[in-house]
C-alpha cells in the first residue's frame, strides 16, 4: 500500500506566497491603524479650530464690554461730577534731548 502525504513538501514557490500574505495581513493592519489615527488626528484639528473661533468671539466680546466700560469715564456727567475740565488743545510737558558726547 501506498502511503500519499499531501502537503508535507514544500515547493520553492509556497515560501514566498506565504511571506507574501503575511506582509500582506501586516500592512492591511497597519493601515487600519493609520487610516484610524489619521481620522482622530483630522477631527482634533477641526475640534481645536472650533475652539479657537469661539476663543475668539469671547476675546472680541470682551474687549467690547472693555471699551463700554472705558468709553463711560469720558461721559460729560462723569467729568462734571469730578469737577473735572476738558481740554481741547492740551500742552505737554517737554524736554530737550540730552545728547553726550562719548569722545569717539
Amino acid at each position: 500500500m501506498t502511503a500519499i502525504d499531501i502537503g508535507t513538501k514544500r515547493t520553492t514557490i509556497t515560501n514566498p506566497i506565504i511571506l507574501l500574505t503575511g506582509l500582506f495581513v501586516v500592512l492591511a493592519v497597519a493601515s487600519v491603524f493609520l487610516y484610524s489615527s489619521i481620522a482622530n488626528l483630522k477631527h482634533d484639528v477641526t475640534t481645536t479650530n472650533d475652539e479657537v473661533a469661539r476663543q475668539e468671539v469671547r476675546s472680541a466680546e470682551l474687549e467690547n464690554q472693555l471699551y463700554a466700560i472705558l468709553d463711560g469715564s469720558l461721559d460729560p456727567s462723569f467729568i462734571q461730577s469730578r469737577g473735572l475740565v476738558l481740554d481741547n488743545n492740551p500742552r505737554y510737558i517737554e524736554t530737550a534731548p540730552a545728547v553726550s558726547h562719548s569722545g569717539f
